[in-house]
């Protein structure tokens, strides 16, 4: 199975480019799972098209930059948010596996009709975070890595997404599609999770070696 994984654009002042940006820890993540994965570019006319060239057959989209559409975003990246929003398009007609992480969970739900809040106490920390009633899931999770300044209440999830788990303020941390294999994560599995790292693989392992 070929990941595409999506990118983050950062500006250098400096040389004024916009460069797509990745953590290679995704690859590593990947490597051993022993799938493989290419970084998908945000400069394409027709990135859809792209994605069927290479193959890509599953989808994550990554973490960083506000979406363009919320009020008093910061580090926007609006052809992000139409490179993402068009192959999100494609995986539901293809019902290709799509794992959202931190923006791309935040992506998946306004994608499907839902909205987004301000949060607070959720940057560059861990939290609790309990699983939904009989969801097994995640009932082994108790603390995660957060990054994230924008969060989704219960009432503020999209009626297509099912909330799975959600933090200590009430905030979904976890979501599925009720009939499309699309997971949301508001915590980052590729970066250091604590006593939850061994879970992420295992979720990882499950959610993508199941296709």
């Amino acid at each position: 199975m070929l990941v595409g994984l999506t990118q983050r654009i950062e500006v250098v002042v400096d040389s004024k480019e916009q460069r797509d940006c990745l953590d290679k820890n995704w690859f590593k993540r990947l490597d051993d799972l022993n799938l493989s994965a290419i970084p998908v570019p945000n400069s394409l006319k027709n990135p859809v098209n792209w994605a069927k060239l290479v193959g890509v057959e599953a989808l994550i989209l990554t973490g960083g930059n506000d979406l363009s559409h919320l009020h008093n975003a910061k580090n926007i990246a609006p052809k992000r948010d139409a490179t993402e929003n068009a192959l999100l398009a494609w995986s539901s007609e293809k019902h290709f596996p799509v794992l959202g992480v931190c923006r791309g969970m935040q992506l998946m739900n306004t994608f499907l009709g839902g909205s987004l809040s301000r949060v607070n106490g959720h940057v560059a920390n861990f939290h609790n975070i309990k699983a939904i009633d009989g969801d097994n899931t995640f009932k082994n999770y108790q603390k995660v890595n957060s990054y994230h300044e924008w969060g989704i209440n219960p009432q503020e999830l999209a009626t297509d997404l099912k909330p799975l788990a959600v933090a200590e303020d009430g905030t979904v941390e976890a979501c599925t599609h009720k009939s499309l294999p699309w997971l949301g994560l508001m915590w980052h599995p590729e970066r250091d999770n604590g006593d939850s790292k061994n879970l992420d693989t295992k979720l990882l392992k499950s959610f993508f070696l199941s296709f």
